[in-house]
Order: C-alpha cells, then sequence, then structure tokens
C-alpha cells in the first residue's frame, strides 16, 4: 500500500455473555474481512475488555469500524487514537491475536503493563501504543 496508512485503536467493554467461542468467532470473521480488504491488526481480550488496532485504507477502517459499533458483544467503545502511520504496526497479520502473538516468557510483562494501562482511569496512547510496538516487536512468527 502507497501512502499513509490509516491506523484506529479503541477499547471496548465486553458484552458479560461473551463467551471463548464468540472470541473465536470474532477472530474468524475479522481475518476473513480483513484479508479481503488489506486491514492488518492486532486483537486483544483482557478482563472483559478488548483492545483492537487496526490498519489499512481509510474507507476499510472506516467499514470495520461501524461493524465494531454495531456489534452486540462490544460496549462502551473508545477511540483512543486516529492516525496516519507510514508503516504498518502488524503487517503480517489480518488479526493478531494477543495471547497467540508473544511466547509466554514475553507475554507476562506485556500483558502485566497492558492491564494496567487498561484499568487506568486516564487510558495514555502513548503507553499503550508502546506496549502493542512491543507486541509487534516480540511476536512469534
Amino acid at each position: 500500500m502507497l501512502g499513509p496508512i490509516h491506523q484506529l485503536l479503541y477499547m471496548s467493554k465486553a458484552s458479560p455473555s461473551l463467551t471463548q467461542s464468540d472470541i473465536q468467532a470474532i477472530l474468524a470473521s475479522a481475518r476473513k474481512f480483513n484479508s479481503d480488504h488489506a486491514v492488518t491488526g492486532l486483537l486483544i481480550f483482557r478482563d472483559g475488555r478488548f483492545l483492537q488496532l487496526f490498519e489499512g485504507r481509510t474507507e476499510a477502517v472506516k467499514e470495520t469500524y461501524e461493524r465494531i459499533t454495531h456489534d452486540k458483544r462490544h460496549g462502551q467503545i473508545i477511540v483512543i487514537q486516529e492516525t496516519f502511520v507510514e508503516r504498518r504496526l502488524f503487517a503480517r497479520w489480518s488479526m493478531a491475536y494477543g495471547e497467540e502473538l508473544v511466547a509466554p516468557d514475553a507475554a507476562a510483562k506485556l500483558f502485566s503493563n497492558l492491564d494496567r494501562a487498561m484499568r487506568s482511569e486516564t487510558l495514555d496512547q502513548q503507553v499503550i501504543m508502546s506496549i502493542l510496538e512491543h507486541f509487534a516487536k516480540h511476536a512469534q512468527s
């Protein structure tokens, strides 16, 4: 993709009835849609919250976000950051899943830092982006 890449990072509260099979269904649907629309990104599910970053052409990013806002499995959606970048952060994955992305030894510290940042009253986008960049850096192939 040439030119700036639209990147969106949001957090949402999961529906209380969400199950592990729902998460797998979300991943399967996202991976199919994203693959078809040249969208890449990362999904993390922790303590009843989703944190997701996705990136691609503006139209595809907007369509992806629109689908999420109408998905009853998400509530209290907060856009943490929306920007344009020169390079994709998760270019190798149509939708990486945090728990599958990094080796257990690297995951413990990353998840600990991320959990703290996600529970904070003031969502610090720089802290969260720094943690996500570490996910990308420590990703297993």
